[in-house]
């Protein structure tokens, strides 16, 4: 059995101790022999020196010279005595010892005048010698000197120590090899027992045996292997049955992770994967062809640098969403295709839970967001078919306005002339003529109520066409749910007297402004009130608003018949009708919650509804708050300031005008062009009926023609005409000096008012004709005088200059910007603007309007002063003069509010 290296390590260091403690007892022994004898030297050295020097003093009197040798001799035999000198007081050497080889060296030893000196020295050939010096009676007679050797002693102690080597050498063999056998027997075997066994541990011999009965540590060691062994291999028993079922599962995980990533790189859908900080952190193969990128090279890209800032828009809204439902957007791409992509947020539990969250847990255990999936569909051929639907939808819708214009407008032209004209005039039997006449009044009524009702169903299928083909032009001003609401009452407030119902408005108050187009936000509310009153035989309707969180929550609410639950999803469906339409009428086209909803969702809210059968329907919608930077100028204040500029456009064109010119009543002439007949034939009975000259024409080219031949005083253009449409015609006229000032009113049934104001056409309207909206427009264009109105608009806030002159511009009017007074005056002198409108502050530290008043061809330009009022906002009153406002507090005409 081979020594273990503990032994080893132990039995060395034994060895090594017994070694050192030898050796310390050999130079112990050797010092205390040499100790001794040198003290026994200096003791027979003084003896001696003591019993020459006493002996010798009568023998030198009486000059007994050979006794004195005699003493002398004697005392020389002594072991260790080397010599024995007497030496006189002139240091010279009278007796010694007859010993040979007595060194010269020892005259030269200091001789004491009195008491015993000791001196040890080396003289050779004697080696070492103690020399012991004392005077005879008291130096009076000589010295005695006696030198005692210690070579002999130095080597008697080396024999006496040799001799105790030996012994001791024999000792350490016999006790080292006591100890290398006991050491083996009670730590080497076992320890070497132990570690054989442990390498059977190591190569999983769980079920040897180790025999071990010491009765020591190492016995206490061996069993507690011994048990560790049997735990061993319990543990490894369960380990290797888990390791060969998670063996089976890994197969089965990797067959499931191949299938899935086989089902995910073949699906026709693109696939993006990314976490909670929008780094990428899969993509499919649909989805790399799709945006036309490498899928290898965008692994732990940015979603906004691959896939560019819509995708990273889409994810940051779905990380802000509340609900776990998804957020839908459309993406376009260079190459044209159109991707349709929906994200939801992947959500798990918290660190501390450790597990996802699954049905049936409990909702109120806190979950964190770990990243988003993204699904992306192709969806260019289903916009194509879209757009081609929209397109068929509008075509028709547009075929179907023109004859429904010509339609309405005759039968409310024969409306008016049996009325004025013939009813008044009928002759005969009373009776039968009061029935007659009643039963044509119905007929035309029910002719013209039917013809609105197409109109308003015709208006809903090109409004959705439009929001759908995104189409639409909305307005973004700053508004104020209160003149929403009141708008809303206005023309619905009619419908619940009609039907006995009472109506309870609940506005909170203070509400935050909002921003949005206020035409269309006003449409939602009268269209949640038109329902709610359709459906509603008894009882009330309650319009409520409040202010959650960062939105406006608008309700409508009414005690009708209620809607199932099954229902509330789809009645923001298209056509949705809801009831039995097979038993019950439709009320209305279904069209009306679709348009709201996609009003709602354009503005960034959200619409539902709440409803329950028998007791009535709530219809809600929100609006977020309007921000610092988005507040701009609210619908009233924009709706002041338009008044507020055609008014001072009339007054601007009067007073730069000759009186005579003034008072000539001289017949004003309108050119129409429209390629419908009827149409044409519909205004001028229309116009010549409210006394102008009307000249029309068929198409583009016919109205060139007759503009070049007489230069009429206004044109009514339609737009789509064969041949050259009427955006062209705006164009010629515009851009012709000749007849750049004629006012052009387009009145079509296509809408395109951001075409129109871009070529700079006065109005835009559209058909069926509302004939008192076409003559306010008629009568403020000629009584302008002329079409494209020149204002500027000063104020050193510059947001709200660009609200001014973006509303302006869409009216049609020429602006030109200033943000200071200096520069204000330098760019008046050279527009000659027809209007200025000016902070009035402003204008009074820099001395705008005086200074302006007084300059060639500004003398008739009209003032809209802005002023701030004590609010922090600011109001505008209108001038022709350059006087100023007696006070800044009190509002002139107008109301305009501007936020700062």
């Amino acid at each position: 059995m081979r020594v273990s290296l503990l032994f080893r390590k132990n039995l060395l260091i034994i060895v090594v101790l017994l070694a050192l403690t030898m050796a310390a007892n050999f130079f112990y022994a050797g010092w205390n022999f040499y100790s001794t004898f040198n003290s026994h030297s200096r003791k027979n050295g003084i003896a001696i020196a003591a019993s020459v020097a006493g002996t010798s003093v009568e023998f030198l009197k009486r000059g007994d010279i050979s006794s004195i040798q005699s003493l002398i001799d004697g005392f020389g035999k002594i072991e260790g005595v080397v010599y024995i000198l007497i030496v006189n007081e002139r240091n010279e050497i009278v007796f010694h010892t007859s010993l040979s080889g007595i060194p010269l060296a020892a005259y030269s030893i200091h001789r004491p005048i009195e008491g015993t000196t000791i001196t040890e020295t080396e003289f050779s050939p004697l080696g070492r010698v103690l020399d012991v010096a004392m005077p005879i009676n008291a130096g009076a007679l000589n010295h005695v000197q006696v030198g005692m050797g210690k070579g002999a002693a130095g080597q008697q102690i080396w024999i006496s120590t040799l001799s105790l080597v030996w012994p001791s050498l024999m000792m350490f063999v016999l006790v080292s090899t006591i100890a290398w056998l006991l050491f083996k027997k009670t730590i080497d075997k076992p320890l070497n027992t132990i570690i054989e066994y442990a390498k059977k541990l190591i190569s999983h011999e769980y079920d040897a045996k180790i025999d071990i009965h010491t009765g020591d540590e190492f016995d206490t060691l061996a069993r507690s292997l011994q048990s560790l062994a049997a735990d061993f291999a319990e543990v490894f028993e369960v380990f290797e049955m888990a390791a060969s079922d998670l063996a089976k599962r890994d197969i089965e995980l990797t067959a499931t992770l191949n299938y899935v990533n086989s089902v995910i790189d073949n699906m026709a859908d693109g696939l993006l994967v990314a976490d909670d900080k929008g780094t990428i952190t899969r993509i499919n193969e649909p989805l790399a062809r799709l945006f036309n990128i490498d899928s290898a090279q965008t692994a732990e890209g940015a979603v906004a640098d691959v896939f560019g800032p819509d995708m990273s828009s889409l994810l940051k809204q779905c990380a802000v969403k509340k609900d776990r439902g998804a957020i839908t957007t459309d993406i376009n791409l260079p190459s044209g295709k159109v991707l349709k992509a929906s994200a939801t947020i992947i959500r798990m539990l918290s660190k501390d839970n450790g597990q996802t969250r699954g049905q049936g847990q409990d909702e109120s255990r806190p979950v964190c967001q770990s990243g988003f999936v993204v699904i992306v569909r192709d969806i260019t051929r289903e916009r194509e078919v879209d757009r081609m639907k929209t397109d068929f939808i509008s075509t028709v819708s547009h075929e179907l306005r023109t004859p429904l214009t010509s339609i309405l407008g005759f039968a409310e032209i024969i409306q008016e002339r049996l009325e004025l004209q013939i009813f008044p005039n009928i002759v005969g039997d009373p009776k039968k003529a009061a029935r007659s006449i009643k039963v044509i009044r119905d007929n035309i009524n029910i002719i013209i109520n039917e013809g609105v009702r197409l109109t308003h169903l015709i208006n809903d299928v090109l409004d959705i066409a439009k929001m759908e083909a995104g189409k639409v032009e909305w307005k973004k001003e700053t508004l104020h749910v209160e003149d929403l609401v009141n708008r809303a009452l206005q023309a619905t407030g009619s419908l619940c007297t009609k039907k006995g119902l009472e109506f309870i408005v609940d506005l909170k108050p203070g509400l935050p402004p909002v921003s949005g187009d206020a035409d269309r936000l006003v449409q939602v509310i009268i269209n949640l009130i038109s329902n709610a009153v359709k459906f509603t035989d008894a009882g009330s309707i309650t319009l409520t608003s409040r202010r959650v969180d960062n939105e406006i929550v608008v309700g409508v609410i009414d005690t009708g018949t209620g809607i199932g639950a099954e229902h509330l999803e789809s009645v923001f469906d298209k056509f949705k009708q809801v009831g039995d339409t097979l038993t019950d009428k439709p009320k209305g086209t279904g069209l009306g919650l679709p348009i709201c909803k996609q009003i709602v969702t354009h503005h960034g809210g959200r619409i539902w509804a709440e409803s329950e059968l028998g007791k009535g329907s709530t219809f809600s919608f929100t609006l977020p708050v309007c921000t610092e930077e988005t507040c701009r100028l609210t619908s009233t204040d924009l709706e002041t300031l338009l008044a507020t500029v055609r008014s001072g456009t009339v007054e601007t064109h009067l007073a730069s005008t000759d009186e005579t010119t003034v008072r000539d009543n001289r017949v004003k002439s309108i050119l129409v062009v429209d390629d419908d007949e009827s149409i044409r034939e519909l205004l001028r009975q229309e116009l010549d009926r409210e006394g102008y000259a009307v000249k029309t024409a068929k198409d583009g080219l016919e109205a060139i023609r007759n503009i070049k031949e007489k230069l009429p005083n206004l044109v009514i253009l339609d737009v789509m005409m064969p041949g050259m449409n009427g955006f062209d015609v705006a164009a010629v006229i515009k851009g012709d000096p000749a007849t750049a000032n004629v006012p052009v009113i387009i009145l079509s049934i296509l809408e395109d008012t951001e075409r129109g104001r871009r070529i700079g056409v006065d109005r835009y309207l559209t058909k069926p004709i509302d004939k008192e909206a076409l003559f306010a427009e008629i009568k403020t264009l000629l009584a302008g005088g002329g079409t494209k109105k020149k204002i500027m608009v000063v104020d050193e806030n510059e947001s709200n200059v660009k609200t001014l002159t973006d509303v302006l511009e869409t009216k049609g009017y020429t602006v030109v910007s200033a943000n200071d007074g200096l520069d204000s005056i330098e760019k008046a002198r050279a527009e000659k603007p027809d209007m200025i409108i000016v902070d009035a502050m402003l204008s009074q530290r820099d001395e705008i309007v005086k200074t302006l008043r007084f300059e060639k061809g500004l003398e008739n330009v009209y003032f809209i002063y802005l002023y701030e009022t004590d609010k922090g906002v600011k109001s505008s009153t209108g001038t022709d003069s350059g006087t100023m406002p007696a006070t800044a507090e009190q509002p002139g005409t107008g109301s305009l509010h501007m936020a700062q």
